[in-house]
């Protein structure tokens, strides 16, 4: 089972770097595009991608945290800092994130 699991979480984290690469690529089309609807587009391009964004943080934390129970990892502090670490930059990114493509989102709509 742990192999399994293990898999789970890599294939949580691959998934997490496409749809998360795919959220940061339009972030840098989008400073240097003029074209409003060609923006607008851009965005829900970096909507769609979101759901697979979320989807894939709950594999990654659940194959990860399960594999920490089924491999007796929680008693080491290197599981503990990595996921102090996930939730401290979710928690920084989150906000920064959402405010970014709000502003552009309101900029675009607006004009």
């Amino acid at each position: 089972m742990y192999p399994w699991l293990v898999f789970i979480h890599i294939a949580g984290v691959l998934a997490f770097t496409l749809a998360h690469g795919a959220s940061v690529s339009v972030m840098f089309a989008i400073r240097s595009e003029r074209s409003r609807p060609r923006i607008r587009t851009l965005l829900a391009l970096s909507g769609a991608s979101m759901t697979g964004f979320y989807v894939s943080i709950a594999v990654l934390l659940a194959g990860g945290v399960l594999a920490g129970f089924i491999g007796n990892w929680w008693r080491m502090l290197w599981i503990w800092l990595s996921l102090g670490l996930f939730v401290a930059i979710m928690a920084a990114m989150f906000p920064l994130a959402r405010s970014y493509f709000r502003r552009v989102s309101h900029a675009v709509e607006t004009r």
